[in-house]
């Protein structure tokens, strides 16, 4: 069974674990507090009061951003300016290109077909091989 004075070494107690988990939080705060103020630059071991931080933001083109499109504007037109040649040093167009070869007329050579034992094979001339006629097909 419980005493009194049982009562009081669980008080005791329990003030000295609640002591220690505030503790515990509080170093936990300042850890996270500490690896805020790294990620954002911002100097270390100062408290809050001491930091005066200023959100500054814009939305759109300010005077600077502004003044840097129309240099590079103005610098694309001088160097497309520079590399466009002169109107005396353009060329004159190309004259018309000649008609193709058409090659030499069937007349001014001769093909020669042989079999195995190399004796010549004769193959009459496109010119001296006789029309063939297909019978028109019956409806």
């Amino acid at each position: 069974m419980r005493t009194h004075a049982d009562n009081g070494q669980a008080a005791d107690q329990k003030r000295i674990l609640y002591g220690n988990y505030l503790a515990a939080r509080k170093r936990r705060s300042r850890i996270y507090e500490e690896a805020a103020r790294m990620a954002l630059d911002l100097p270390a071991g100062l408290e809050d009061d001491d930091v005066n931080i200023v959100r500054q933001t814009s939305a759109g083109f300010g005077w600077k951003e502004l003044l840097a499109l129309a240099a590079a504007g103005v610098a694309a037109i001088v160097a497309w300016q520079l590399a466009a040649p002169e109107p005396s040093q353009q060329l004159a167009p190309a004259p018309a290109a000649a008609p193709a070869y058409p090659g030499p007329p069937d007349s001014d050579y001769e093909v020669r077909f042989f079999d195995a034992e190399g004796n010549p094979i004769h193959v009459p001339h496109i010119s001296e091989k006789p029309i063939q006629q297909t019978p028109p097909a019956a409806p």
